[in-house]
């Protein structure tokens, strides 16, 4: 159809074709905007779940076979040819209700202390549990914080969109969970998702309904955590005083503990003299972020 010329004379042309060989001629100004394939994995999974009632692994499943490889041959160079390129920050996670405290402490607790906190309406179970954290495309893997989780425990499934914040000392930990098949993985990979690490943690569980109580042990770090956590923060705060963790805690995740102890190795395999010229210490270094910061620089004066 035709229409008429605005009085602005500014026409706004919009969609996926819209930098086409065949528009661009005639375009004076062309702007994409595009996302990171991890958060754009999420908006679409989830839209489609509104919208059709599918499976979230028959969603992924269709994302990873035809939709992304359709998208990067004849979309992807469309979107090169603008002339300003928008990357879209946007976070799924940044609205969503109902996210979890976590409290974390390396102090040793025996079960009956931690039943004395709960009280009497309490239950207890045991858990093993296997987490795959999958890298997102084009993500740091010293930095990364949203990473792409499946989980195996008693052999079933779960694939978990999380990213964590910290609110010293509580972890907050807004997620999305779905039940999938271990077939995933391959259309995962496919999408640019590599394995960043496997970590396997044994449980002992106990929980009064509105908070629960973990005694973690990890087999990557050779040690154990209490967790405790729950959707009410204020409550999870208290059954944490209640069992004396109070100036204990230690407000990073497992993965990160991880990626902290990996990066320490790294600066104390240091020569003396730089670490001394750095200050560098185990008390100084209170992240990933900042360990890997120092070793960097300390690794390019090396170089230099």
């Amino acid at each position: 159809r035709t229409v008429d010329v605005p009085s602005s004379r500014i026409v706004i042309i919009e969609g996926i074709y819209a930098l086409s060989d065949k528009l661009r001629p005639i375009l004076d100004l062309r702007v994409s905007v595009t996302g990171g394939v991890h958060f754009d994995l999420v908006k679409r999974v989830l839209r489609d779940i509104q919208r059709a009632g599918q499976e979230p692994e028959e969603i992924i499943h269709q994302i990873s076979e035809t939709v992304y490889p359709m998208y990067k041959a004849f979309i992807e160079p469309d979107l090169k040819t603008a002339h300003i390129r928008i990357i879209n920050k946007f976070n799924p996670f940044s609205g969503f209700q109902n996210p979890m405290y976590i409290l974390k402490s390396p102090r040793s607790l025996t079960p009956d202390q931690i039943k004395a906190a709960l009280g009497e309406d309490q239950t207890e179970s045991n858990e093993e549990t296997y987490d795959i954290y999958l890298l997102p495309p084009g993500e740091d893997p010293e930095a990364c914080q949203s990473y792409l989780r499946m989980r195996n425990r008693e052999g079933k499934y779960n694939l978990m969109f999380e990213e964590w914040v910290t609110d010293n000392p509580f972890i907050i930990s807004p997620r999305i969970t779905f039940e999938v098949s271990v077939r995933l993985l391959g259309g995962l990979m496919a999408l640019g998702y590599t394995i960043a690490a496997i970590l396997k943690r044994s449980s002992r569980v106990f929980s009064d309904g509105k908070a629960t109580v973990k005694i973690d042990w990890l087999e990557q770090l050779n040690r154990r955590y209490i967790q405790v956590q729950g959707r009410d923060r204020l409550y999870v705060k208290f059954v944490a005083e209640q069992l004396g963790l109070d100036g204990s805690y230690i407000p990073r995740t497992y993965i990160e503990q991880i990626q902290l102890e990996k990066l320490m190795n790294d600066v104390m395999a240091l020569p003396d003299d730089l670490r001394t010229k750095l200050s560098i210490d185990d008390e100084l270094v209170s992240s990933p972020k900042e360990a890997f910061s120092r070793a960097s620089a300390d690794r390019r004066n090396e170089l230099m």
